[in-house]
């Protein structure tokens, strides 16, 4: 029996037991609207990528199918799913009823699965799968992501990054370790809860810095689920974005950005992306949702390749009309100070809900010649490049209106 043959197997027993407690202990989050498919493949359209028809949707690890009973609802295409938990098929089954015509739900190890079989998808989703999985595992996770992304297409990929995530795996680690592996399920979440309030009250006492970032990790563990699947899982580790971009690159698949905008997004080919975003989580990081895009998606971003914009900002209560500079907020926090007449109407007319670039482009021109203001030449190229600083920023997302 050579090495390899020695990691599968290896592979092949985890993943069973793996099934095992998945079938004892279901984990069944609600499906993220972060995630709809307006906003990844909005994402993706920023640099080149986007389905021809109504997209395909690959969710690998779906468990009870939340996230792609959601996806089912935003397009007319095929929905696959599969889990190695057989119970969570069942559910998830029963979840897509409704879509039983172009629906399908495979309960198999990963490593059975055959790319020819599974088809090709304009979406894929591996959320809360690949940081709790062996290397082999991982591997091939990433070789069906490339192999089954169409080109064009975009996956979303969760893991932990950066300096929380490699804080987080450690702490898991010491969770493992002060847990008895002898005593019933019910003991060990009990001494895994013991051993989070005490690392939690010790943090009180120690470097604010620190100690801010591991109580915050300690009190994400609020329920037996994620303590059993993650903390728990022998498997679990903080991730890095270069590595699943030299994973994927081969197929022809790149880093595009985190869901959110970041610094390092504008800027190209991906595998700069890659590396900006493992420099943007050294000292801070957290879960992420990386987007790789396949094809077409390794230059820089243009927003003039969008369909519509959303955001979250909106003109402070009793601040001046424009020309004058104005600050936006967003109702959790956080804004900007406005200074461009063009881009303060564009999000006036966006406060008021999501708006396709030509109609965004023709209001806030509107707004401006309404108020006696002159439209500045070039008007479209400003306002998009514009826009595209907000996204960077976080203030304005990109979305996709459908095929």
């Amino acid at each position: 029996m050579t090495s390899s043959d020695g990691e599968d197997q290896a592979a092949r027993a985890f993943n069973a037991k793996t099934a095992e407690r998945y079938d004892a202990t279901a984990y069944v989050s609600a499906a993220d609207p972060m995630l709809d498919l307006e906003r990844v493949i909005g994402l993706g359209a920023l640099y080149g990528c986007g389905p021809d028809g109504a997209p395909d949707v690959l969710d690998i690890g779906c468990g009870a199918g939340v996230q792609l009973e959601r996806a089912a609802g935003q397009t007319t295409g095929v929905l696959v799913g599969t889990d190695i938990s057989r119970s969570a098929c069942a559910a998830a089954q029963a979840r897509l009823s409704a879509y039983a015509g172009r629906a399908r739900i495979i309960a198999s190890d990963i490593l059975d699965l055959d790319p020819a079989v599974l088809g090709r998808f304009d979406v894929i989703y591996c959320v809360g799968v690949l940081y709790v999985a062996p290397a082999p595992v991982r591997r091939r996770i990433l070789a069906l992501i490339g192999a089954c992304l169409k080109p064009g297409g975009v996956a979303v990929i969760s893991y932990y990054a950066g300096g929380m995530g490699l804080m987080r795996a450690e702490l898991n680690r010491m969770i493992r370790a002060a847990v008895e592996p002898g005593q019933s399920l019910e003991v060990r979440l009990d001494q895994a809860r013991f051993f989070l309030n005490d690392v939690a009250g010790q943090s009180k006492r120690g470097d604010p810095g620190l100690a801010a970032q591991t109580a915050q990790q300690s009190a994400t563990y609020t329920d037996g689920p994620t303590l059993l699947h993650e903390a728990l899982c022998e498997e679990m580790r903080a991730l890095h974005t270069t590595e699943l971009q030299a994973a994927l690159e081969p197929e022809g698949a790149g880093f595009l950005s985190y869901m959110h905008g970041m610094p390092y997004a504008g800027i190209a080919p991906s595998s700069r992306r890659a590396v900006g975003a493992d420099i943007f989580d050294f000292m801070w990081g957290g879960y992420r949702y990386g987007v790789f895009g396949k094809s077409g998606g390794q230059g820089e971003p243009s927003a003039a390749m969008v369909q519509a914009w959303t955001t979250v900002l909106s003109r402070q209560a009793g601040g001046p009309a424009f020309p004058i500079p104005s600050e936006y907020r967003a109702a959790g926090g956080g804004g900007v100070r406005v200074v461009q007449p063009l881009v303060q109407a564009a999000l006036d007319v966006m406060g008021r809900g999501a708006m396709p670039r030509a109609r965004l482009h023709a209001a806030a021109a509107g707004r401006l010649t309404e108020a006696g203001l002159v439209v500045p030449d070039g008007a479209e190229a400003l306002l998009d490049g514009e826009l595209l600083k907000l996204w960077l920023a976080g203030g304005a997302s990109p979305l996709w209106l459908g095929a």
